[in-house]
């Protein structure tokens, strides 16, 4: 038994035996794209960021994006695995709703070790990550909510668990929290059991999952769903059919306009709002700006034309409310501000 850096006791064996695979083991790309596909990565937290350059870099050669999402969804386990790491912290009872303040989404990730050695070192950083707590009883219901200024991380269903974007906010039903309604952004990672079925009400659309990773943006007017694997459908009375939605794809609905569109998403950016990031590709500018309303506090309004661009690029969440300006930049846009209200239009020329 171990103690941890907050003071929580835990069993270091049963933490060292937790599933997180050595990237060096991988015999899809060699060590050296890795080794780049690493250092992008790690760079990905910076506010110097050198998006363009990290774009060519992907689009150079398809290994690099193989080696890119694998060091992502590697770096990912820490969290994904908090259940199992909370299960084995012996001697301290596990909060089931955990904050992740600024700083934590600062943090330096931990360099990259092969073998025994990394996977008992990464699984004894995650456990230093979960706080000691009080292991409170389900109710039949309740409501869970991030803070403006940060994420939360909400266990449900047993074995599933979900990181809920800063002002955001989830309400659980059922004895068993398998009915859950959305309001905002969030990624949820569900370990397939037979039998169980998972619901996300997001207005008038489910998502129904029966065991998968992905993220789900819910807004007034938009709705993004992607998926980094497995599969998930997309039901709703408005559908003529239920969509199945599997790994590397997105649907986005413009409820105003009562289309839906599918896309291609990459599975290493599903959820980047956990690195602090929001990455859109050939994203609806409709749907950009419903998703940053949360981080403006401000409506956003859109003016005649700009409804059809695309956005592909990165903001950084911690720009809070100088996100729709960083998005004018990137796109040459003009921004207005009037009291509640930011307008965007073509710059002059355009």
């Amino acid at each position: 038994m171990r103690k941890g850096d907050h003071g929580g006791v835990y069993n270091h064996d049963a933490l060292a035996g937790l599933a997180l695979a050595p990237l060096w083991e991988t015999d899809v790309v060699n060590e050296d794209i890795l080794l780049v596909a690493a250092h992008w990565h790690l760079q990905s937290s910076a506010d110097d960021m050198d998006w363009t350059g990290f774009t060519e870099w992907l689009e150079a050669d398809p290994d690099h994006r193989v080696a890119y999402d694998a060091i992502a969804l590697d770096d990912a386990l820490l969290d994904d695995l908090r259940p199992q790491i909370a299960r084995a912290l012996s001697q301290t009872p596990q909060t089931d709703i955990v904050d992740i303040s600024e700083a934590r989404r600062r943090r330096r990730w931990l360099p990259w070790a092969g073998g025994a050695v990394g996977t008992a070192v990464a699984a004894g950083f995650a456990a230093a990550l979960l706080l000691p707590g009080t292991q409170p009883s389900a109710p039949d219901s309740r409501q869970v909510s991030a803070p403006v200024t940060g994420m939360r991380q909400i266990a449900f269903a047993g074995d599933a668990h979900m990181t809920l974007a800063r002002g955001s906010s989830l309400d659980l039903s059922g004895a068993d929290q398998r009915d859950l309604t959305l309001q905002g952004t969030g990624y949820f990672s569900v370990p397939h059991q037979p039998g169980r079925q998972i619901v996300i009400h997001a207005g008038e659309f489910q998502i129904v999952d029966l065991g998968t990773r992905f993220e789900i943006a819910n807004t007034k007017n938009t709705l993004r769903v992607a998926v980094a694997e497995g599969t998930v459908s997309l039901r709703s009375a408005k559908l003529p059919a239920p969509m199945q939605i599997s790994a590397g794809h997105a649907v986005v609905v413009l409820k105003k306009l009562g289309t839906v569109q599918q896309m291609s998403a990459t599975p290493a950016m599903v959820g980047s709002f956990r690195k602090g990031q929001l990455v859109y590709e050939d994203m609806p500018l409709p749907v950009v700006t419903a998703e940053l309303h949360r981080y403006s506090g401000k409506r956003i309004v859109l003016a005649p034309g700009l409804e059809q661009r695309r956005f592909s690029g990165a903001l950084a969440v911690n720009h809070g409310s100088e996100l729709v300006t960083d998005l004018a930049k990137l796109m040459d846009l003009r921004v207005s501000s009037q009291q509640n209200i930011i307008r965007l239009s073509a710059a002059s020329g355009n």
